[in-house]
Parts: structure tokens; sequence; C-alpha cells
């Protein structure tokens, strides 16, 4: 997956296109880009597998 990624120019015109839009968003200051994890509630270890409770919701940590 990692090389797909790597490999611009396999990537479909319209995913370029789409990547191209999300790129001058965030860099004219349109869009901003966050990133939430799973975080167990007593520990605040990520969790990344699939898991019921222990967690709460990544935004309510900033």
């Amino acid at each position: 997956m990692l090389q797909e990624l790597l490999d611009y120019e396999t990537w479909p015109a319209s995913v370029q296109r789409g990547v191209h839009l999300l790129a001058w968003m965030v860099a004219k200051g349109f869009l901003d880009i966050r990133v939430a994890f799973r975080v167990h509630s007593k520990t605040g270890e990520v969790l990344f597998a699939k898991t019921r409770g222990g967690y709460k919701k990544g935004h309510e940590l900033l």
C-alpha cells in the first residue's frame, strides 16, 4: 500500500485532482485537517484495533 501511495504517477487523474484540491484548500486556509485517535479512558493508550469500552473521543483530549 505504501508503494502505491508513493507512486503518484499511477493514481487516477480524478484522484490526483482531488489531492491537488485538498492541498490547495489547506494552503489557502480554507481547510484544516485534524486527526483523532480512540484512547483508553484510564491509561490514555491509543486503541488501534476495534475494542469495546475504555475509550473517549479524541476531541475531548484537546
